[in-house]
């Protein structure tokens, strides 16, 4: 049996043209999966019995390939990925003492990138999931971290010291933003795969290296393009402390790439708020003294889910229009609700809810 140490994640699943359900991660100390249908009706539990989430928890996504809820954490210094079906089933992908940090799968879900601590630096390593062989394997100098897959399942991103990009095969390793510049957070590829969304620290209203001691400091979202490395600045007002430097979790793109959903803070509290591509329009979705964070979309790319804190400290979900109306909370703090993360519609479109036995 397998403790997880995962993130406590919304994940829309859409079924059907008509509904949609939303599936999340509850709990304040032992943590199960549950889905919700959009109108808050049908709430049910998804997870096993014997299947909880006791640490901080991992980032969890859908593999639209094989129909299943990909989750990632670590147990007693191992790192492991599985699969979570909807008929509540549990399997274990890969469980290796060595990783360094989190695998990650190809969103084809053929292939698994992970990384090993080595002599020099880092061990990045492609393995086949069906018959675990080694497609490449590389070393690079440093630590790297934050490996994303492109859409196309073709290349990864990953960051050390600067951000680079190397093919499935481990060719083309090429860096695209240089390690002299400052610290990169949270690098996300677009969904045409043409540009990367990541966050850079500011200070005084300019790009600076990381200060630590007291200083103000600010991380904004930018873009490079990934052909010809055109950088856009996309935020002015982001206000991160650097004791959450580390937890920095980026912007998340609207499904058709057009918009970017992502969180500041105003008055010292948390706020949703959305920005156009190229930053030229931003709007703040959520006010008042209660915090907004971790915004998903929905997959009909108009609204948001996302959880809204209470006045008693709880998480409970919420969602709202692009366009900043129909805020509407679910009623469900009690369960203490976390992360969301959006799946395409069509994932889910034969897919029917089970009812709880």
């Amino acid at each position: 049996m397998f403790w997880w140490g995962l993130i406590l994640e919304l994940v829309v699943l859409s079924v059907g043209d008509h509904y949609e359900q939303i599936a999340f991660v509850a709990g304040s100390r032992d943590h199960a999966v549950y889905c919700v249908q959009w109108n808050g009706e049908g709430l049910r539990r998804l997870s096993p019995g014997d299947l909880h989430a006791t640490a901080w928890p991992f980032p969890i996504r859908w593999d639209s390939v094989h129909h299943r809820l990909i989750v990632r954490g670590s147990d007693r210094g191992k790192a492991w990925l599985g699969s979570l079906t909807l008929d509540r089933a549990f399997n274990a992908i890969a469980i290796e003492p060595r990783m360094q940090g989190l695998p990650e799968i190809s969103p084809d879900g053929r292939c698994l990138v992970s990384t090993e601590a080595s002599r020099d630096g880092t061990l990045i390593r492609f393995v086949e999931l069906c018959g675990s062989q080694v497609l490449s394997s590389f070393e690079v100098p440093g630590r790297a971290r934050e490996l994303v897959w492109a859409p196309n399942s073709e290349r990864i991103l990953y960051v050390c010291g600067g951000l680079w990009i190397v093919n499935r095969g481990g060719s083309g390793r090429h860096c695209i933003i240089h390690e002299d510049e400052p610290r990169v957070f949270a690098p996300r590829w677009s969904p045409d795969g043409r540009t990367i969304l990541y966050g850079r620290q500011i200070f005084d209203g300019e790009v600076s290296e990381l200060i630590i001691g007291g200083v103000p400091k600010t991380i904004d979202l930018f873009s490079i393009g990934v052909h010809d490395s055109s950088v856009r600045r996309l935020t002015r007002d982001r206000e991160v402390s650097s004791r959450m430097l580390e937890d920095f979790l980026g912007g998340v793109w609207s499904p058709d790439g057009k918009w970017i959903a992502y969180t500041a803070r105003v008055d010292g509290k948390n706020q949703l708020f959305v920005c156009s591509f190229d930053g030229s329009v931003r709007r703040q979705l959520t006010e008042g003294c209660l915090r907004s964070y971790n915004p998903a979309w929905a997959s009909d790319g108009n609204h948001l889910v996302f959880v809204r804190e209470t006045a008693s400290g709880t998480r409970d979900l919420a969602v709202i229009s692009a366009g900043g109306s129909g805020l509407r909370l679910f009623g469900i703090d009690q369960l203490d609700v976390f992360w969301p993360t959006c799946l395409p519609k069509a994932a889910m479109s034969s897919c029917q809810p089970k009812r709880d036995e």
